[in-house]
């Protein structure tokens, strides 16, 4: 019968609870492997951790934010920001794509 490997330092326990493997993150985000591959290839911004072998480790903290950021219909400060009004009443626009207060 094998053990399963022990972290020998609180260091060590530490690193292991903070880091998700790919095969993890896919099962949390309820994707197959594959998908999440391509996720990665596509999105630059997702955090990630190269190891020296070819390896890959997620930090638990990088994929939270980068959910928070990338959840729709939330009003995070950035979006709130981005999508305040300015007024409450509408604004008329003389013709397609026209600025408000436009002369010609």
């Amino acid at each position: 019968m094998r053990r399963a490997v022990q972290p020998t330092t609180a260091r060590q326990a530490a690193l292991a609870e903070v880091f998700y493997t790919p095969v993890e993150v896919a099962a949390l985000l309820r994707r197959s492997t594959k998908s999440f591959y391509r996720l990665l290839d596509a999105d630059a911004s997702f955090p990630r951790v190269k190891l020296p072998g070819g390896g890959l480790l997620i930090p638990r903290a990088g994929l939270e934010r980068w959910l928070a950021d990338h959840q729709e219909g939330m009003r995070s400060p950035v979006r709130l920001a981005a999508i305040t009004q300015t007024s409450a009443a509408p604004t008329a626009h003389n013709g397609a794509g026209a600025l408000n207060g436009a002369t010609q």
